[in-house]
């Protein structure tokens, strides 16, 4: 069934790695576990063939180790989201095993943090496979018997998926994507976890699996944590893809389907738009966003200093001074009154007549 026996009824070389001892070195690991990236070692361990057996000693070893946050959903369902995400750490080590160069001695070495996951194979890269075009690139194995015995035992994703998993279970978390280096002599993969950004894992886990699961849109959706914009020119080296693939996935993500992402208004009938993340959106990851927390602290600041100079304000002067539109500016005033910050001085209900003044706790003037 694995593909792993001659017409003979002799094991193939996969067989033998996989179920044996028979071909030593080639197929060792070395599992090491740290408190911290610089600290004593607490586990220093070294595993011999056969290959299954040890691949699980070393899963077991980490899943032990692991930290977990738990984290509700509005529904009132609990995750408990492992610092590394152990779909992520499994990719790693097999990828590792599969595609290592066999033909050369040396070990896996596997190196672990509560936070961090080093994952080191002998061999470069298949041929054609680098680190630029990891995504994108058709699948290829160095031993496809391997490969496909690994595959059929569940112990990878099916061909060409393992590295967007890596991806895509990474970026869900809030964390960085995979760090790959490579050179004549060895692949290195890096996963930094820590804990996870728990207003990201809980906007994911309002997102259909298929999106959830897809690499292109969790990368798009991480990216968007830092930056307020992106066009297709920016995402083509994060999603290693073409300029035309890349404005492709975020058009996708722009679609009423998804719902993720809009073009922005001076660029909605541009050839080459820029998108934002979806107002709904901007609400559910809160303080994920890094630029929404910079832009709330400057808004704030701006409106103060304002009421401090003139005694009161209005919306209008709000947009003129931000330069927002009005329901942008809305919103600003809205929160401002909701934290105590400003409260409404006016009888008016609408227009400019409505005007706001020092809230119960709107700053006081610092003491020289």
């Amino acid at each position: 069934m694995l593909g792993l026996v001659t017409p003979h009824g002799t094991l193939v070389n996969a067989g033998v790695l996989l179920f044996t001892g028979q071909l030593r070195h080639a197929e060792d690991l070395a599992y090491v576990q740290r408190r911290t990236p610089a600290g004593e070692l607490v586990v220093n361990e070294h595993l011999q063939a056969p290959l299954l057996p040890a691949i699980q000693r070393i899963f077991d070893r980490i899943g032990a180790r692991l930290d977990r946050t738990p984290v509700n959903l509005p529904g009132g369902q609990q995750l408990q989201l492992a610092d590394l995400p152990e779909a992520a750490v499994r990719e790693a080590i097999i990828n590792a095993a599969m595609h290592r160069d066999h033909r050369r001695l040396g070990v896996i070495n596997v190196e672990h943090t509560a936070t961090r996951l080093v994952v080191t194979s002998p061999g470069p890269f298949v041929s054609g496979v680098t680190v630029h075009n990891l995504l994108t690139t058709s699948s290829r194995s160095r031993n496809p018997f391997l490969s496909t015995a690994v595959r059929t035992l569940g112990l990878a994703e099916t061909a060409g998926a393992g590295v967007d998993r890596m991806y895509a279970e990474m970026a869900r978390l809030g964390h960085q994507p995979p760090s790959f280096s490579a050179d004549l002599d060895q692949v290195q993969v890096t996963l930094l976890g820590g804990s996870p950004n728990t207003y990201v894992a809980r906007f994911v886990a309002t997102l259909p699996a298929d999106e959830a699961e897809d690499a292109d849109t969790m990368l798009v959706l991480l990216t968007l944590l830092a930056r307020r914009t992106v066009t297709a020119d920016v995402m083509v080296p994060v999603l290693q893809k073409p300029e035309p693939e890349a404005r492709a996935v975020l058009d996708r993500l722009g679609s009423e389907s998804v719902a993720l992402i809009e073009r922005t208004r001076e660029s909605v009938r541009r050839t080459r738009p820029v998108y934002r993340l979806r107002e709904h959106v901007v609400a559910l990851l809160g303080p994920a966003l890094t630029y929404h927390r910079r832009t709330t602290d400057e808004y704030d600041r701006k409106i103060i200093g304002l009421v401090r100079e003139a005694g009161e304000v209005n919306a209008r002067m709000v947009k003129l001074m931000l330069d927002l539109d009005t329901a942008p500016a809305s919103r600003v005033l809205g929160d401002l009154i909701e934290r105590g910050i400003l409260v409404k001085t006016s009888h008016a209900q609408r227009g400019p007549g409505v005007t706001y003044g020092p809230g119960p706790l709107f700053p006081k003037r610092p003491r020289r």
